[in-house]
């Protein structure tokens, strides 16, 4: 995979959205609710490897082979491993791949363009159980459906806009919409539909502090073994829904004073000054029984993070530079998928074994995979 390089969408000016009460983002929810005080935890900074050993079940590597222009990535959006086969979305050049377990390219879906069956804007893909593919086109606005040999099944005009979706069982698609939908179900977060996209329930709400001349980004439904988790950025609140899309409990994760004040977020480019002294979640956030892992923003700089519950201790990563997705690149039923980029530093560690190392200085990318207690 020569010469090729990722654009990360860690900036501050991407991810953007909120809800319908000053507390936190999600609305209508009366159940359980869990504070975590950032301030409070015991810190461990510019730490390597964050995840304690007594966390880890195993490690495994992935290199990534191709030779073939059409299978080169740039900007890596998403990843999900699914019947031992990885798709990766790339944001750049507005393709989704597909590689085997072994990490050889395998597969295209779909072609870009203007013309019948063509797409414009990857926003989000999903796997369903029996390997149909679930792509958003958010240009077009529109939901196409590929078979599991990757050839074309249908293609169908979304009646919102959305960024994000997630397909809970055959019959049901959970959507994050945008902040900008004036379509069906204008001002709603959350949704679940049907397969013929008929609106069964609606799950929470957008609140009027955002500000929709930011693109939204980095945001993403996340499958743990028992919930499917749901933060947007630049909110600090994480939903954990069940697997048949029940909201059971919100998380909001409090860094005090550092937190981003709710007029800050209706208009982020005069307020921009401010962001240098705040603290928010950015990408997906992983919040378990015993450990919470993720990525957050901090006085400018990127940086992944991993709490231990039980002991009250957080655990953070020397800041990541322009062109490292971080750890928290993906993450599927107890397996974090972390990105290797070529070239940059912390690729370079000692940790890593040497046949990947060597890939790496190849100018080739590898996953890691970290499968967790």
């Amino acid at each position: 995979m020569k010469k090729t390089v990722i654009y990360v969408l860690f900036l501050l000016l991407l991810p953007i959205s909120c809800s319908r009460n000053n507390r936190g983002i999600y609305h209508p929810f009366d159940g359980k609710r869990e504070t975590i005080r950032i301030d409070e935890m015991r810190r461990f900074s510019n730490v390597t490897e964050i995840i304690p050993d007594e966390f880890i079940v195993e490690r495994r590597y992935i290199k990534l082979h191709s030779t073939e222009e059409n299978f080169l990535f740039r900007e890596i959006s998403r990843i999900r491993i699914v019947n031992d086969q990885i798709f990766i979305s790339d944001t750049w050049t507005m393709r989704l791949l597909v590689f085997d377990r072994y990490g050889f390219s395998k597969a295209k879906i779909g072609n870009r363009g203007q013309g019948p069956n063509e797409y414009l804007n990857i926003t989000d893909f999903d796997v369903d159980s029996r390997g149909n593919i679930y792509k958003i086109d958010g240009t077009l606005n529109r939901l196409f459906v590929y078979n599991p040999d990757f050839s074309i099944q249908s293609v169908r005009a979304l009646p919102f806009a959305a960024d994000i979706l997630y397909i809970i069982d055959d019959d049901r698609i959970m959507f994050g919409l945008s902040t900008w939908n004036r379509g069906s179900n204008a001002g709603a977060s959350i949704i679940i539909t049907d397969k013929d996209l008929n609106t069964l329930e609606v799950l929470a709400y957008h609140t009027r502090y955002f500000d929709n001349r930011i693109i939204i980004s980095c945001i993403s439904f996340v499958r743990t073994g028992s919930h499917i988790i749901y933060n947007r950025p630049i909110n600090n609140n994480i939903l954990l829904f069940s697997k048949e899309g029940v909201l059971e409990k919100v998380v909001d994760v409090d860094f005090g004073r550092n937190a981003v004040r709710n007029r800050d977020k209706m208009d982020i480019q005069r307020n921009l000054r401010n962001f240098d002294s705040y603290n928010l979640l950015q990408w997906i956030t992983i919040v378990d029984y015993n450990f919470m892992i993720g990525t957050f923003w901090e006085g400018r700089e990127t940086k992944s993070f991993f709490i231990d519950r039980t002991r009250n201790e957080m655990f953070v990563s020397n800041p990541m530079i322009v062109g490292d997705i971080g750890l928290v690149a993906g993450f599927d039923n107890g397996t974090l998928i972390e990105v290797l980029v070529p070239g940059l530093e912390r690729t370079e560690e000692s940790y890593l074994p040497q046949e990947i190392r060597e890939h790496l200085a190849n100018e080739d990318f590898a996953l890691r995979l970290i499968r967790l207690k």
